[in-house]
């Protein structure tokens, strides 16, 4: 019975039990199966992501079924409005146009709000982490269906990190009613690992507020709300491709752009329930050019270290092990393809710096004689950048010096693998 338990808490006893003691209540059952579904695709179905038919409509009117009139800006900003004053209200209207409309991703992103808008506004605390995770996966699914701006990600950020603060919230509650049960003994370590997981996804938090707010300054206030399409990307790369970055389009430059893009797209890298987008978004980035290549795998590089981490919080090594060697394998690659170039953008260091973080991560991970390779190939790294930084101010060569000394007391440090580099 207790191994049953182990693999899922709906399968322990609700009749009498031998010894008489009173059997485990049902709901707290369903809560420590809650507080242990961590927001991950891989390891929870409920946020596994499908976006609404963009060609929908099109299709539609190719096939002569019906002509659809669209949504007029002037009713957008209504909305927008409407859900800020009564977002309960506007709910319940939005839940109908998106019958009516149901290949348009900008409603999702404003029912998302709407139903934060209700958490917030709600006195029942005890049904607010579901309303947060409703709001998370609709907002998430918005960004998916071509619904990227500055504002629907501030938005998003907003809604899943008040989610994170709830979700441990209750993780902390269930867990100290777990200790009153000697029956769940058996989920203890798990539970454990799924609080440290939680406490990993918040520790983003900073990070990606800071790319936000570098987003906000270098980005028009008129622009906050143009939405980055997946196509508008693709078009953009291949005017970089014809060497055309000073080409205009709704959010500045050719260049711009593509910055604002890398910038957003590394800060999803972050989110595991973003990763489709992520996906979605490095798919318009073509690998036959040198600087599409190298973002491709910087960008790949964060999603690549989230996974590492959350492996390491399960204590999961054969899955850091293989995630390693995967970090080390592409940034060499991409090493290989800045060899005797000057390093301007942080884009080209990334691929570097990588290096000598797998190489403080993975120590007490691979055996001696494979780390101390790794160590060296990061100390080469380092040697390489401060060669070779030609920024503004040198801005890299500070970064690797400090790493160029902790590689260099590496060699008589232990340190448990994931826990070096955060």
């Amino acid at each position: 019975m207790e191994k049953r338990m182990k693999n899922n808490p709906e399968q322990s006893d609700t009749g009498s039990r031998p010894d008489g003691s009173v059997p485990i209540d049902l709901e707290l059952k369903n809560n420590v199966k809650e507080a242990m579904a961590i927001p991950s695709s891989h390891k929870n179905p409920f946020w596994e992501l499908e976006a609404v038919d963009q060609d929908a409509q099109k299709k539609r009117k190719f096939l002569g079924i019906f002509k659809r009139r669209a949504l007029k800006e002037d009713e957008v900003k209504e909305l927008r409005t409407a859900v800020a004053q009564a977002p309960g209200n506007t709910r319940v209207k939005l839940t109908k146009l998106r019958k009516k409309y149901p290949d348009n991703g900008l409603l999702l992103m404003l029912s998302a709000t709407a139903t934060y808008g209700m958490v917030l506004n709600s006195s029942n605390k005890d049904t607010s982490l579901t309303g947060y995770k409703m709001a998370v996966k609709e907002a998430a699914t918005a960004l998916l269906s071509n619904q990227i701006s500055l504002a629907n990600i501030e938005m998003f950020f907003k809604i899943y990190f008040s989610y994170l603060d709830r979700y441990k919230r209750f993780q902390i509650s269930i867990y100290e009613e777990m200790l009153q049960e000697p029956s769940l003994e058996g989920f203890k370590r798990e539970f454990l690992n799924a609080i440290q997981i939680g406490e990993q996804l918040l520790s983003d938090r900073e990070s990606i507020q800071k790319t936000i707010n570098i987003l906000k300054k270098r980005m028009k206030s008129s622009q906050h709300t143009s939405i980055i399409d997946f196509q508008l990307i693709l078009e953009v790369t291949h005017h970089i491709v014809n060497g055309d970055l000073t080409k205009k389009n709704r959010l500045g430059t050719a260049s711009e752009t593509i910055a604002y893009t890398h910038a957003i797209a590394n800060a999803f890298a972050r989110i595991p329930i973003l990763f489709p987008v992520v996906d979605k978004i490095l798919a318009q980035l073509p690998e036959s050019h040198k600087s599409f290549l190298l973002r491709k795998i910087a960008i790949n590089s964060t999603r690549n270290f989230v996974k590492f981490k959350l492996a390491a919080a399960e204590g999961e090594k054969e899955v850091m092990s293989r995630i390693g060697k995967t970090i080390l394998r592409e940034n060499a690659f991409a090493v290989t393809k800045l060899e005797g170039q000057s390093l301007c953008q942080p884009y080209e260091t990334d691929a570097y710096f990588n290096l000598a973080f797998m190489a403080e991560l993975s120590h007490g991970l691979y055996n001696d004689t494979d780390h101390q390779e790794i160590v060296n190939l990061a100390i080469d790294a380092m040697d390489t950048v401060i060669s070779h930084d030609m920024s503004k101010k040198h801005i890299f060569t500070e970064t690797a010096n400090r790493l160029s000394h902790k590689l260099g007391t590496l060699k008589s440090t232990t340190i448990p693998a994931g826990e070096a580099h955060s």
